[in-house]
């Protein structure tokens, strides 16, 4: 044995020596890597139809020579696919709809193999995809109205683009918005109105082309649609009253999908709900049933609970399942702990309901008269906002209304005489944005304003009733 166990003894002293002496100096070359210039985190934004042209730099010692190829990706996500283009530069007619597109160029070194990428994005617009929408009541007849960012206003934009009409006695412009998916955004507008043969239909948000129409939203239609308001939701459908049912557009497909949106049948439920309701994303549904005029709740899933939830009080209260109320106006959800709702108690008064909903606990405040009943008609507007302070309209005059403390004041805006036909926050300002006939304002309610008119857009054929402000 043992001369095996020298042998071995020796062969390993061999191998460790050999390994040893193989400890040298390495020297390793990285490849020489080509730099680009006017691509890699790019942003490239043209309008849709118009040329697009990226011609990037290219650094490296053999720039000059044919050692290297190219290739452009842009990813269409909404459509689960991409393109592609060869060459250094990348030069086409930009023919997608309006959106961000993700893209990448790939330079590949012929010579070593390797390939590099350089990620770049592309947003493309309309001339549609800043300014101001409106939606117009033209003694009955709905009109679309495009507010450009030097305040010159198109109208008749439906019928020119479209060569149809729009509803009858309009009441909604509906941006639909997936805020959950930003390859998908903005993708379409629902326009409203009071009319039994057409009473919606849906549009392109990038180009105003028409798409569909309010029936073809619906799995199964009835005989006829009435829309009483609708919300659009965080994932880029749509929820709302339609003939005093409440209806749920479907999400439980992805949202290229022809189906997308789309509602089903009514939530079942032994209920009329009013127009005017309470929609809290992911949360829950609060109306007003004018079949038993009480308040009733649905769960975010669109499942009727109606009365089924407990009453707490923390001021003097109110009874939410016998209310007291002869007709509803409205409601208005103002915070997660503030909530008004408003309409005529038998003695013909204007009352005021405060209160909560947490989970399946109604908590109410109290039911008061409304402290200034000669300001109220039957076309009164309500908006409210996070701190607590509610603006309505009463004929030619918004009037600014404190809650806590009853106090009710005119803003100074002065229309004219007009009857205000719309009032709406402008998103992340200190703005109302008003409407009367053929004119937009904006108002100034920052802090020690009194509303005074800042901005005034004329031209609008027809009163404005709805907008929406694309920045």
């Amino acid at each position: 044995m043992k001369p095996y166990f020298i042998i071995t003894i020796l062969c390993f002293l061999i191998l460790a020596t050999s390994c040893y002496e193989d400890l040298g100096k390495y020297d390793y070359e990285l490849p020489e890597e080509p730099i680009v210039f006017g691509v890699a985190d790019s942003v490239f934004r043209v309008s849709v139809g118009d040329s697009l042209k990226i011609r990037p730099l290219l650094n490296h010692s053999k720039a000059e020579k044919d050692n290297f190829t190219y290739e452009w990706q842009i990813q269409i996500a909404e459509e689960l696919r991409h393109v592609t283009y060869t060459g250094q530069n990348l030069e086409i007619q930009f023919g997608f709809k309006a959106g961000s597109y993700p893209g990448i160029f790939s330079v590949f070194d012929k010579s070593n193999g390797m390939k590099y990428f350089y990620p770049f994005t592309i947003e493309s617009q309309t001339q549609f995809s800043r300014g101001i929408l409106a939606l117009c009541n033209d003694n009955g007849q709905g009109r679309l109205s495009f507010v450009r960012p030097d305040s010159t206003v198109i109208n008749n934009l439906y019928q020119s683009l479209n060569g149809g009409t729009l509803p009858n006695n309009p009441i909604q412009l509906v941006p639909i918005i997936n805020q959950a998916n930003s390859n998908t955004g903005h993708t379409r507008y629902w326009i409203l109105g009071n009319d039994e043969i057409n009473p919606g239909v849906s549009i392109n948000a990038g180009t105003l082309f028409f798409e569909a129409t309010l029936r073809d939203n619906f799995f199964a239609p009835s005989s006829s649609i009435e829309p009483n308001y609708v919300y659009p939701t965080f994932l880029g459908a749509s929820t709302g009253v339609f003939n005093n049912k409440l209806y749920l557009g479907t999400t439980s497909t992805q949202d290229i999908s022809p189906d997308y949106g789309r509602y089903g049948n009514a939530i079942a439920g032994d209920y009329r709900l009013a127009p005017s309701f309470i929609y809290v994303d992911f949360q829950y549904y609060l109306g007003f049933d004018i079949k038993h005029y009480q308040f009733v709740r649905f769960a975010s899933s669109g499942a009727y609970y109606g009365v089924d939830y407990k009453v707490s009080t923390v001021g003097t209260g109110f009874d939410p399942k016998k209310p007291g109320l002869t007709s509803f106006s409205h409601m208005l959800y103002l915070n997660g702990s503030t909530s008004y709702a408003y309409g005529t108690d038998s003695t013909n008064n204007f009352v005021e309901f405060k209160f909560m909903l947490a989970g399946d606990n109604f908590v109410t405040d109290y039911v008061r008269d409304f402290a200034r009943q000669d300001l109220i008609n039957g076309s009164n507007l309500w908006i409210g906002n996070q701190l607590g302070i509610i603006y309505f309209t009463s004929n030619d005059k918004i009037y600014r209304y404190n809650p806590i403390n009853e106090e009710i004041i005119a803003l100074s805006a002065d229309f004219g005489a007009k009857k205000v036909t719309m009032i709406e926050f402008v998103p992340n300002s200190d703005y109302i944005i008003a409407g009367t006939e053929g004119s937009l304002y904006y108002l100034d309610i920052g802090t020690g304003k009194t509303g005074n008119i800042v901005h005034q857009i004329n031209g609008f054929v027809g009163a404005p009733v709805d907008v929406y402000i694309k920045n």
